[in-house]
């Protein structure tokens, strides 16, 4: 497996990733998301096919103490097939390098209440719940906020 940054050549299999992930995005957004310069992806491939990816934005956390230069990790998806294989962790510690490297002092995530294999995964990874109740998104889903400070 290798993780390597993101272009917008990958808009394709982005978005074929994140459909078979579940989540609905398009190869146009994946474009707009990949050419905007405060947006990091990292792509995980395996035999030359994209499998996952992570991206990361700079963005306040909310409702908690600020931060001197947080960084979101927006979003993080693995094709299903490639579950349990150490894609997701090899995402989130390239993450984590970025962010170190770009001297942010936060790392954070939002996640869904019911979703304690995601939890348990961040748990892992070094992230610690910040807050539960903040609610995420245009259904307004009550979520959990995950910290990392660097």
């Amino acid at each position: 497996m290798i993780v390597r940054p993101g272009c917008t050549q990958d808009a394709e299999c982005l978005e074929s990733v994140a459909q078979a992930a579940g989540l609905q995005a398009s190869a146009d957004a994946f474009r707009r998301d990949l050419h905007d310069p405060e947006i990091a992806f990292f792509v995980a491939e395996i035999d030359a096919t994209a499998v996952g990816f992570v991206a990361l934005r700079p963005k306040a956390c909310p409702g908690l103490v600020p931060s001197r230069s947080p960084l979101q990790l927006w979003r993080l998806y693995i094709h299903p097939k490639f579950h349990g294989k150490g894609v997701a962790r090899s995402l989130t510690g390239r993450a984590l390098i970025h962010a170190h490297a770009g001297d942010h002092d936060l790392v954070w995530l939002g996640t869904q209440v019911e979703n304690s294999r995601a939890i348990a995964f961040y748990n892992k990874c070094g992230f610690v719940v910040a807050r539960t109740g903040y609610l995420h998104g245009d259904g307004a889903k009550a979520a959990v906020v995950m910290t990392c400070w660097l």
